[in-house]
Parts: C-alpha cells; structure tokens; sequence
C-alpha cells in the first residue's frame, strides 16, 4: 500500500508543476499583451 499512496503523491506533485507552470506561461502570454498594447499606444501618441 505504500509504493501506491507513493505513486498518488508523485502523481499530485507533478499536477501541481503543471499548474504552476501554466499559471506562469499565462502570466508571460500577459505581460507580452501589455507590452505589445503598451508599445502601440505609444507609436500612435508620436503619429
């Protein structure tokens, strides 16, 4: 019964990566939105 409650615990680690690495990848996908917004504000301002 160890090695499967082992295995539950390695499985709920790695799901727990993913989802830190998802929130990150949304927080990249983000912060590039604004700087891209950002950046097209600040042309516009210059035309």
């Amino acid at each position: 019964m160890g090695a499967l409650q082992n295995a539950v615990n390695v499985w709920d680690f790695a799901n727990q990566l993913t989802n830190q690495m998802r929130r990150n990848q949304n927080e990249v996908d983000d912060l590039r939105r604004d700087s891209v917004a950002q950046e097209t504000d600040f042309s516009n301002q210059l035309i």
